[in-house]
């Protein structure tokens, strides 16, 4: 799912597109999507899902505003390196 067309920054054409549908490359936030099941039915579906096994590595992470601004933050969205939007840079 190369393009999650439904965020409001694309539906508005405005700034970068950084909200895939699906994780690509690592997981930001706990319950960020990272896999689609399609199947013919409940059953297949069921089926499929307990065949799927998902590793997670721990990353560095901050809980705050102030922590995520501070010099050496983890970058939590590559897009936006220093862990801000700038809205009148996209005005």
């Amino acid at each position: 799912m190369p393009r999650n067309l439904n965020t409001l920054l694309s539906l508005i054409n405005f700034g970068k597109d950084d909200e895939p549908t699906l994780a690509v490359d690592k997981v930001r936030y706990k319950g960020e999507p990272v896999l689609a099941i399609v199947a013919d039915s409940h059953r297949e579906a069921f089926e499929a899902i307990g065949k799927v096994r998902v590793d997670y590595e721990s990353l560095p992470a901050v809980f705050d505003v102030e922590e995520a601004l501070k010099a050496g933050a983890p970058v939590v969205n590559e897009t936006y390196p220093k862990n801000t939007f700038n809205l009148l840079r996209h005005l």
